[in-house]
């Protein structure tokens, strides 16, 4: 079993990486807004809330970590991402993770509760990641000690920065990938090898836009900072640097095109969407199906001409995952026989096919597979083999 979380900042293009983790069968979570953000944030907020208390201001834009490494973690910091994380950590999938920019706000403390957890540490020119406005730009509102100012660039560069401070005064986690958003873009298949060779499994290749590369250089915006410097040299982002002539090139080829659309991947409405027009083909009216998806494709919602049950079901709910592969089956046959004449899987139950390999033979074996694609795979079960 592997467990992934991703570190990086708002507009880092970790949107990228949580597609990418969803489209290889990784479960990340009941709930994800369109960047792959496991949601509602509330808990994880004030998580950092609790922790930005025990971090002290030394003026300059320069801060005293040590208590988050020497102390201990607040009992109230541990419940809150306990219940934040809840459907990750009890999930029972092969693969799974979640993506929030501000687990990096919580880093330090995340790492002594997960230490076994692979940590994806994303990176991108932080010229890009100041181009536009992000929640963790107002650190004041997550009670992180700073300076205040009403430049708001500035703002998000000292955003930027105690971001970019806290995760080097963390020590190193010993699952930890450094991975640069425009080495992914412009050399994904290398990236992908990598990241795999990480994680211990196969990624998906999704579309990405290269246009989203080197936005700064291209915007009447974009703004530098002295304190910039160490990480553009680090990466490669500075004037001549390996990543800076890649960048460069494309932005000689762009024809001016400023895009920050990341991902040409679809969103998860554009999956919805078209989810929701195969079942409607697949399903007639007022047919009763069966839709595996860990509650969290929401395309039940849109069928409301046909019965749909939730799997596993209690009267008419979810409730949660089948511990082993005899439950699975018993309960998908008691459904059955209450009237299902189809079963789908969804795209975020796809790891289903290789936890519950006793329950997915059953259906090979028996039912016809009428569907299989990126997005879904039904069985129809009026029919047997």
């Amino acid at each position: 079993m592997t467990t992934v979380t991703i570190v990086g900042r708002g507009h880092s293009g970790t949107r990228v990486i949580s597609h990418t983790l969803s489209a290889s069968g990784v479960y990340m979570g009941a709930r994800l807004n369109r960047s792959g953000d496991l949601v509602p944030p509330d808990e994880m907020y004030e998580a950092c809330r609790i922790l930005s208390r025990q971090v002290r201001y030394l003026g300059d834009m320069r801060w005293d970590f040590r208590r988050l490494h020497e102390g201990g973690i607040d009992p109230a910091f541990t419940r809150l991402i306990g219940s934040y994380l809840e459907s990750v950590l009890n999930s029972p999938a092969q693969h799974k993770g979640w993506k929030i920019p501000e687990t990096t706000l919580v880093y330090p403390w995340i790492v002594r509760l997960f230490p076994d957890v692979h940590y994806i540490h994303w990176v991108r020119d932080p010229r890009d990641c100041i181009l536009g406005s992000h929640v963790t730009d107002d650190l004041a509102a997550f009670e992180v000690p700073c300076e205040r100012t009403e430049d708001v660039h500035l703002q998000r560069a000292i955003s930027w920065k105690y971001q970019a401070d806290i995760v080097k005064a963390t020590p190193q986690p010993k699952l930890f990938r450094t991975v640069l958003f425009e080495w992914f873009v412009l050399d994904q298949e290398r990236a992908l090898a990598s990241l795999q060779g990480f994680l211990g499994f196969p990624l998906a290749k999704i579309p990405v836009h290269p246009s989203a590369v080197g936005r700064w250089k291209r915007s009447a915006f974009s703004r530098e900072f002295p304190f910039f410097k160490d990480d553009l040299s680090k990466y490669g982002y500075q004037r001549g640097g390996g990543m800076d002539q890649m960048v460069e090139e494309v932005v000689a080829n762009s024809g001016g095109d400023n895009s920050d659309t990341i991902c040409l991947a679809e969103t998860w409405e554009d999956r919805l969407e078209r989810a929701t027009r195969e079942l409607v083909k697949l399903i007639p009216e007022r047919e009763t199906f069966i839709l595996v998806d860990n509650k969290q494709s929401g395309a039940e919602t849109h069928l409301a001409d046909r019965r749909c049950f939730p799997f596993l079901e209690r009267n008419g709910e979810y409730w949660g995952n089948p511990p082993d592969d005899s439950t699975a089956v018993q309960e998908f046959e008691r459904l059955r026989e209450a009237g299902a004449s189809f079963i789908v899987f969804a795209w975020p139950s796809f790891w289903w096919f290789n936890h519950y390999c006793g329950f997915h033979q059953y259906l090979r074996w028996n039912f016809p597979c009428v569907l299989e694609d990126d997005l879904l795979v039904a069985f129809e079960l009026r029919k047997t083999r």
